[in-house]
């Protein structure tokens, strides 16, 4: 028996992050090892911190909430993935 990986493609824009999150998280629980997005990443004003949040969900094993409560937490501090709007 041949194993394949399984990766999702984003689909249609969003308005929140956390619905991102959710659906990468999803994608993982049901045994997706890997996420592709485009216009839910480049178009947000904060696409470092978005691929930040999507690496701890499917890397980190993170749920959505923990992962956007992390960044939202580095979004304090200085730096790249937490510069600009994240929510």
């Amino acid at each position: 028996m041949t194993c394949v990986p399984v990766v999702i493609l984003g689909g249609k824009k969003v308005a929140r992050v956390a619905d991102v999150l959710a659906m990468a998280e999803e994608s993982v629980r049901a045994g997706g090892r890997g996420v592709v997005f485009g216009r839910n990443v480049w178009q947000h004003d904060n696409p470092a911190g978005i691929v930040a949040a999507l690496r701890r969900v499917v890397h980190e094993g993170m749920s959505a909430a923990e992962a956007l409560d992390g960044e939202a937490a580095g979004a304090e501090g200085a730096g790249a993935e937490g510069a600009g709007p994240w929510r």
